[in-house]
C-alpha cells in the first residue's frame, strides 16, 4: 500500500524508506490475483495507512485524504472472494484529526473482520479492528528525544492527551490497538517510566483498551540509534 511514512521517528528502520504510494488500480490488482490463488484474507504491508492518497492533493500533510481511504477499502472488501480483512500499521494522531473517516472506515471494514472482542465491542457481531499503533512513550521529555514528529499536526508535547484522544475516538468506533511500548531507552530515567506507567492508568481509569506490547530498545541497524545502547545494557 505505501512505503515509508514521513515521522522519522530515531529508532525506526522502515521510516527511511522512500515515501510511495501504490497506485490504486495496482493494489487492486494484487487482491484480485490473491483471491486467485485461493487467499480470501487481504491484509495492506503499510507503515501507516492513513498517508495513502495524499500524493497530489492540496490536503496538508499527514492529514488524511478520507474520500480516497475510504474508497479504496470500500473496494477492496468488496472486492469478490474477499471474505475477512486485516489491518497493518496505523499511526493515532488521525484518529484526532479525523474522526468522520474513522467512523465511516469502521462501517466499511467491521463486517469483514475476523476478529471479536465480546467483552469491548459494540458491533452487533462483536468485530473489532486491531491495527498496531506505536504509543512507545508516555514521557513527553522522552517523545521528544527519540520521535518529536510522531504526533504531527499535533504538538509532542501534546502526546499524552493526543494518545488519550485518539484512543477514546478508536474504541468509540471499535478499534482495540496494538500498542508497542518501547523499555529502556537510552537515557530513559525513573521518571520516564513513572509518566508512562501514568499513562497506563490514565487509560485504564478512563475506560479505555488497547492491547499493550512491550518490548526492550534495540538498536537497530542503520537507524538513527543503531549506536546507542538502552538502560538495561548498561546495567550491571
Amino acid at each position: 500500500m505505501t512505503t515509508g511514512c514521513g515521522r522519522r521517528c530515531q529508532f525506526c528502520a522502515p521510516d527511511l524508506n522512500p515515501q510511495i504510494d501504490m497506485p490504486k488500480r495496482r493494489i487492486l490488482d494484487a487482491v484480485r490475483a490473491n483471491v486467485r490463488q485461493g487467499n480470501k484474507q487481504i491484509s495492506l504491508a503499510t507503515e501507516d495507512m492513513f498517508i495513502w492518497g495524499q500524493v497530489h492533493t492540496d490536503t496538508p500533510f499527514f492529514f488524511p485524504n478520507r474520500e480516497a481511504l475510504v474508497d479504496l477499502y470500500t473496494e477492496i472488501v468488496n472486492t469478490p472472494g474477499v471474505e475477512q480483512h486485516v489491518l497493518s500499521h496505523c499511526t493515532i494522531a488521525p484518529f484526532v484529526v479525523d474522526p468522520e473517516l474513522i467512523r465511516q472506515l469502521s462501517e466499511v471494514l467491521l463486517p469483514k473482520s475476523p476478529i471479536h472482542l465480546p467483552r469491548l465491542s459494540t458491533h452487533p457481531q462483536k468485530k473489532a479492528l486491531c491495527p498496531l499503533v506505536g504509543l512507545e512513550t508516555g514521557s513527553v521529555r522522552m517523545a521528544r528525544q527519540i520521535m518529536p514528529s510522531k504526533g504531527i499536526p499535533f504538538s509532542i508535547d501534546d502526546w499524552p492527551s493526543l494518545v488519550m484522544e485518539g484512543l477514546r475516538v478508536a474504541n468509540q468506533n471499535n478499534w482495540f490497538p496494538l500498542m508497542t511500548l518501547m523499555v529502556g531507552n537510552p537515557g530513559e530515567t525513573d521518571q520516564d517510566v513513572r509518566e508512562t506507567l501514568d499513562l497506563v492508568y490514565e487509560m485504564e481509569r478512563r475506560g479505555l483498551f488497547a492491547f499493550l506490547v512491550p518490548s526492550i530498545f534495540t538498536p537497530l541497524h542503520d537507524t538513527r540509534m543503531e549506536a546507542q545502547k538502552g538502560v538495561e545494557e548498561r546495567c550491571e
